[in-house]
């Protein structure tokens, strides 16, 4: 026990860890600048390797102190350098168990006490149970083995760090919702996409892009269609739905109210469709490449071409039924699926992590100046109202260097969403960290008993010249 005490309370181990700890930041830095940070994250800053470093380290630095007793006055700078080293660990080790640091994201109008975190989980529902799931985030060239999913018959066969996908419909029987593919084109840039709306799933029902939304209605014959437009529309918005005949039915209104409407029969294809939108400049039309009145939707997914960085997608999986392997399903984040196992129906979600605040953050109005003469911001702030009780009713405004803090939560203005004429989706940063005051005064004492040492050596050498 001794020869291990000495060895703990070592200089020898303390050089160790500290130069461990120097490698791993090197090969995290690296990685992070290779690849990404979830990277880094995964190999380096939560890998258990380095969480032993960090607590050889804590161990070292108390034996150290212990080896010292009984302290004496001149043990004093000694005593708060290393306290403060301690209270640092154990601060981020608080902020790691029980912090929080997410974002939340509001349109003008919007109140939600939804935060979305990192982490992915996945949400498996049937008619007996329903369990949350985490879902770990692998780097691409990490080897992934199949495992079981909770207590339902599932089992996640196939993983894809940062995947596209490969979408794909087909006609189906007249029990199955509908499904259509568009091509925005036109506008003074001559822009050109396509996209795919699919009723089936409230995900693809329903799609914005710029000022501009797109909605499929998963309309069943007999339903009274003039009750889906008993609200003024505000935008820009291409409304459509399934007639008798299977007939595609559309009304594309503007944003002052007025729209045009009509009908196609079901073999109309490459039909072009005017929307009034943009029509000042160079008009944006909707032209119908596939029409399906009843689809199944195919789509899969395969490794993306970006594979790092910033603008590398976000991962999918593959889940099928143990001894089925041919029934299963492609999800990729934030997409929904039922699957049927020939005994029961099982509702899925593979989404974000979510935590619900104590309280509702109202977005009153999003401003943003852009340098004259372009569309690069020069400064933008979010008006916002915390809905809870004793919270103030007057609007406050979040900036980028002055954040709201309420009931030990922080709101940082860290982006939006860009749209023409102006944004009004705002994203904010959201942070809480018990451990900061640990860290915050850890730091202090480390300063302080670095400093005392400091002044002690400077003065004990000038009276010895002296």
């Amino acid at each position: 026990m001794n020869a291990l005490f000495r060895f703990l309370s070592s200089l020898k181990l303390a050089v160790i860890t500290i130069v461990g700890i120097a490698i791993a930041l090197t090969v995290a830095t690296f990685l992070e600048s290779w690849y990404d940070t979830r990277t880094a994250r995964f190999w380096v800053y939560r890998s258990f390797w380095f969480y032993g470093i960090l607590a050889l380290l804590g161990v070292n630095i108390f034996a150290v102190m212990v080896d010292r007793w009984p302290w004496k006055k001149r043990h004093l700078p000694f005593l708060l350098a290393h306290i403060g080293i301690l209270m640092l660990l154990f601060g981020s080790w608080m902020t790691y168990q029980s912090g929080l640091d997410g974002s939340l994201m509001l349109e003008e109008g919007q109140s939600s006490p939804r935060v979305e975190l990192e982490e992915n989980v996945l949400v498996l529902i049937d008619s007996m149970k329903t369990q949350i799931l985490p879902i770990e985030w692998k780097p691409a060239h990490y080897p992934f083995e199949p495992y079981s999913l909770g207590s339902f018959d599932l089992e996640m066969d196939q993983w894809i760090s940062h995947a596209e996908p490969k979408i794909q419909f087909s006609k189906a029987q007249s029990d199955e919702p509908p499904a259509i593919e568009l091509v925005i084109e036109g506008g003074p840039m001559n822009f050109e996409k396509a996209i795919w709306l699919f009723a089936g799933d409230q995900n693809w029902s329903t799609l914005s892009l710029g000022p501009a939304q797109f909605t499929l209605f998963p309309v069943s014959v007999g339903v009274d269609v003039k009750q889906l437009f008993s609200v003024p529309i505000r935008k820009n918005h291409a409304f459509f739905w399934r007639g008798k005949k299977n007939e595609l039915h559309y009304r594309i209104y503007s944003k002052d109210g007025t729209y045009m409407g009509g009908s196609l029969s079901e073999k109309s294809q490459e039909t072009v469709l005017s929307t009034g939108w943009m029509k000042q400049i160079k008009e944006l039309k909707l032209r119908v490449r596939q029409w399906m009145p009843h689809a199944l939707n195919e789509t899969s997914y395969h490794p993306a071409r970006v594979q790092k960085g910033p603008d590398a997608p976000p991962s999918a999986i593959h889940l099928r039924v143990k001894g089925k392997s041919s029934v299963g399903v492609w999800l990729g984040l934030g997409d929904r699926a039922v699957l049927d196992t020939g005994e029961t129906e099982i509702q899925i979600q593979y989404r974000r992590k979510q935590v619900m605040l104590p309280f509702s953050l109202h977005l009153e109005e999003f401003k943003i100046q852009n340098y004259q003469g372009t569309y690069n911001p020069a400064m933008y702030s979010s008006f916002v109202r915390v809905i809870d009780e004793n919270a103030p009713q007057e609007k406050i405004e979040i900036k980028m260097n002055d954040p709201l803090k309420w009931k030990g939560f922080t709101f940082f203005q860290s982006s939006y969403v860009p749209a023409r004429p102006r944004p009004t989706i705002s994203i904010f940063t959201v942070n809480q960290d018990p451990g900061r005051f640990m860290k915050y005064l850890g730091s202090i004492l480390l300063v302080l008993g670095s400093a005392l040492l400091f002044i002690r050596k400077y003065v004990g050498k000038k009276g010895k010249i002296s």
